[in-house]
């Protein structure tokens, strides 16, 4: 049974039963927001750790360990960011080849032809194949290659995954205040606004707008270097393939 641990006036009170905590949210005593300290020493909002003593419990006559379901809720902005990042470049990569394919092959434009069509057109276009394939990844694994090799689940509280619609939602949302649109400046100050948010209040604007719950397993060395690995890999193979053109 998990045990938590809270401030009350600066003084740690605990450990407490994630019942006694559910009784103490549900009577004013602790509020949903107030951090709270796990048995493994990370502090999360009480109502994720309300969240993840409801869930045991829910689990434990499937015999479903609470880990392989539930993970660590805590905060983590830079496995977050590294996933995304993968994904951007993998998405990336796929939209080149497909984008190639239709306005070489099916369409037929020469090399002049394809210069000259706007930058702001072909960014539109990736941005919708972004969010359609981010999407569509949520609904049909649950997960993004990102944060599948990083180990990132997003759910619903009740443990469902996304389906398209609340998957692409939630895209738009990020790309909005997460990322600003890619205009100028903005995506610096979205995502220190970002950053900021999900450090100090356990949750992105997104996530807590459509109440996810974001969890993170153990990722060690190995996933970090294969995430880093891809992203300086197409990027490396893009910077040559621009040297090799000009």
């Amino acid at each position: 049974m998990s045990q938590w641990h809270y401030k009350n006036n600066n003084s740690l009170i605990g450990p407490i039963t994630g019942d006694e905590l559910i009784a103490l949210i549900q009577r004013g005593e602790i509020d949903k927001d107030d951090r709270v300290q796990g048995q493994n020493g990370e502090w999360i909002s009480a109502s994720d750790a309300a969240l993840q003593a409801r869930y045991a419990a829910s689990t434990l006559a499937q015999d479903v360990p609470n880990e392989e379901i539930i993970g660590s809720t805590a905060p983590r902005p830079w496995p977050r960011f590294l996933a995304r990042a993968v994904d951007f470049w993998l998405y990336f990569t796929a939209f080149l080849v497909i984008f190639g394919l239709t306005i070489g092959y099916f369409l037929e434009l020469n090399d002049e032809q394809i210069d000259a069509l706007p930058e702001i057109m072909i960014n539109i276009l990736y941005l919708l194949f972004f969010l359609l394939a981010e999407s569509a990844s949520f609904a049909m694994t649950g997960t993004t290659p990102g944060k599948a090799l990083l180990n990132i689940r997003v759910r619903h509280r009740d443990g469902r995954q996304l389906n398209f619609i609340e998957a692409i939602n939630r895209s738009v949302y990020v790309m909005i205040l997460g990322y600003g649109l890619g205009l100028l400046v903005l995506p610096i100050v979205t995502m220190a606004f970002s950053y900021h948010r999900l450090v100090n209040k356990g949750k992105t604007p997104w996530d807590q707008r459509y109440k996810l719950v974001v969890s993170h397993q153990p990722i060690g060395f190995v996933r970090y270097f294969i995430a880093c690995g891809i992203i300086f890999a197409v990027i490396g193979i893009f910077v040559w393939l621009i040297a090799t053109t000009l």
